[in-house]
């Protein structure tokens, strides 16, 4: 049934839920700015309709503490505007509490909050398990709960309650006297008699893919995760196959996804696509060009291509919604190493070296090529925390090397990798032969011929400053040196900070100082200056500036910064140096170096190509990195 309603008509005698599949909140300060203005800009006589409001009722109901009973809907479509109204009239009752305690207590009853016949608090609009208790402490609770924000949807629902507290307190200080006349008459009254909105309510769970693809809130277009998630919904409804689980299984399944993909701040669109595009890698088509977001699920599960067959149609939907959910926590834990959930199902100290490993992938800031391949990993060998080790390791050589080395663009080698997770999950090919496929990889993108020249002193597009490659080298570096000891630099203070103020020139970059000018001319200063031998990481550059080097090396126990008594062993191994002059720079460079071609060092291999090696260069060249999932 439809009808349009004023708010206060739709809040009636309901208790309102976000279901646990549904996303959070998602306005930002445009959405929020666009709903003011629809308020600012109503007239009196006016009313404004918002659209449609879309809800399945559910089978429970609430008796408050007056005998009233409340009915219970789940918001299917909806929830940000609803989310939005509820944060404005908190902000207005928060203000008729110093004016008219009855009327701030009505609002609080009618739109917020009331008690129930157990006298326990019950909420007109519930958010999803993620967010009902941010919402119910932290945004509308009396006094406000001390827990900050979580995830980014919490973070989005106190910037949407600090832009309407705001926005009121400055119309209010404008108005002077006339200002709770205005609260009351002209806002509370637009925002809870003028807004008007169509209530629609679904015969069943099954309908709900059949509407909301055409029915999102304002600005927020759907993803393609959830318009995948309603062509299963409509498909459910649609199988003539009797007590059929498949609506259970994708709510279940979608709220799961919602919930990890939050608690790991993996909550944007385009987290949302790499995650449906892996699975999609492994477990049906590693070809790019293949994949079309959504339209390549409704097209492999089209109805009408499975009459007569709706229960093969049933298992090959169930299979493909229990493999969305197994890529789930591989896929969260590749891009969360750090988490408290990720790789938990691994026992110490395999544990740690797996966190460990993934972080310098994602250090090195290209993990969507090797993707599917991990997650593959894991789901054939879920068990085996040696294996993926073993694989991280070489993933993040070759990322090193291919990327960062020898500078090849973020999808070179993507349809190899990408075909190679297909066939490990199909268990076409061995874990060994995996790795050697990779290990071949590595070495055909980024040979160890030009891995070595890459180091060599006068290598024009080599170890210098600029390179993207070199805070990540002199971070790894310092690792080497620090041994099982601590860094005292976190990585993410080095990869956000500018370059000026995380990497140190010994020899400055406009010396000054006559000891500068002493050691090197100005040939050797274009040459020495901004290589790796006469680089350093520092936490603050500044302190160094263009000092004379027995400045900037000092003594241990100086008050000043210098590099007897630095945090980082990296600045530390300076104070062993009497001097700083070209043989200085050269002996410290060939000692990185001799270590850099250790670290990411890949035997030769022997053997001929695959069959398809030819074609996966032609498919290639066809790849973008728009594609890259």
């Amino acid at each position: 049934m439809q009808s349009v309603y004023t708010v206060q008509e739709l809040f009636t005698d309901k208790v309102l839920r976000i279901p646990d599949y549904q996303r959070g909140y998602a306005w930002e300060k445009q959405q929020l700015e666009d709903f003011w203005e629809d308020l600012e800009y109503l007239g009196p006589d006016k009313d404004h309709y918002t659209g449609t409001v879309i809800l399945h009722e559910q089978s429970e109901d609430i008796l408050d503490e007056e005998g009233k009973r409340h009915r219970v809907f789940h918001v299917v479509d909806g929830q940000q505007r609803l989310t939005t109204v509820v944060l404005l009239l908190n902000c207005i009752r928060a203000q008729f509490e110093n004016s008219d305690a009855t009327l701030a207590a009505g609002v609080k009853k009618s739109y917020i909050q009331f008690r129930s016949s157990n006298r326990l608090p019950a909420f007109k609009l519930e958010l999803n398990r993620d967010s009902q208790d941010y919402w119910a402490n932290s945004i509308l609770g009396e006094p406000i709960g001390p827990q900050g924000p979580s995830i980014a949807s919490h973070d989005r629902l106190r910037l949407a309650k600090d832009y309407f507290t705001e926005r009121v307190s400055r119309e209010l200080a404008a108005r002077g006297t006339g200002a709770i006349a205005w609260l009351k008459d002209s806002l509370f009254r637009k925002l809870t008699q003028q807004l008007k909105v169509s209530q629609y309510i679904v015969a069943g769970p099954e309908e709900v893919g059949v509407i909301f693809e055409v029915m999102n809130d304002r600005g927020k277009p759907l993803s393609e995760l959830e318009k995948v998630k309603n062509y299963l919904m409509y498909v459910s409804s649609k199988l003539q196959v009797h007590d059929s689980p498949l609506s259970d299984q994708v709510n279940d399944t979608w709220a799961a996804i919602f919930e990890r993909l939050m608690r790991a701040n993996l909550d944007t669109t385009k987290d949302e696509d790499r995650l449906l595009r892996s699975q999609w890698v492994i477990a049906y088509a590693p070809d790019a060009k293949e994949w079309d977001g959504s339209k390549s699920i409704k097209k492999q599960f089209k109805l009408k291509n499975f009459d007569g067959q709706h229960k093969k149609l049933l298992g090959n939907l169930t299979s493909y919604t229990r493999t969305l959910k197994d890529c789930l926590s591989p896929f969260c834990d590749a891009y969360d190493p750090a988490g408290a959930e990720s790789f938990k199902v691994f026992a110490e100290p395999t544990r740690s070296a797996i966190k460990k490993w993934q972080e310098k992938l994602r250090r090195i800031d290209v993990v969507a090529p090797f993707l599917p391949l991990l997650i593959a990993c894991r789901l054939r060998f879920p068990d085996d925390g040696e294996k993926y080790v073993s694989l991280l390791q070489l993933c993040e050589k070759f990322a090193f090397r291919v990327y960062r080395v020898a500078g090849r663009r973020s999808n070179a080698g993507q349809p190899r990798l990408f075909r190679l997770s297909f066939k490990l999950w199909k268990s076409e090919i061995t874990f060994a032969d995996a790795l050697s496929d990779v290990h071949r990889y590595a070495l055909r993108y980024c040979p160890n011929k030009t891995f070595e020249t890459f180091a060599q002193l006068d290598e024009h597009e080599g170890m210098r400053y600029g390179w993207t490659g070199l805070k990540y080298l002199l971070y790894e570096y310092e690792e080497h040196l620090a041994g099982k000891r601590e860094i005292n630099l976190t990585w993410e203070s080095v990869s956000s900070d500018k370059s000026e103020k995380t990497i140190e020139h010994i020899l400055p970059q406009t010396p000054q100082h006559k000891y500068w000018k002493e050691r090197f001319n100005s040939a050797a200063r274009a040459r020495f200056t901004d290589d790796i031998g006469n680089l350093s990481l520092t936490v603050d550059n500044s302190a160094y500036g263009r000092k004379p080097f027995p400045d900037k090396k000092g003594s241990p126990g100086s008050s000043t910064p210098c590099y007897a008594n630095a945090n980082l062993m990296m600045e530390r191994e300076l104070n062993g140096f009497s001097d700083w002059d070209e043989s200085s720079i050269l002996k410290r460079r060939k000692k990185i170096v001799e270590w850099y071609l250790k670290r990411w060092h890949l035997d030769e291999v022997s053997g001929d190509a695959s069959a398809d090696e030819a074609e996966l260069d032609e498919i290639e060249e066809e790849v973008t990195e728009e594609d890259l999932p």
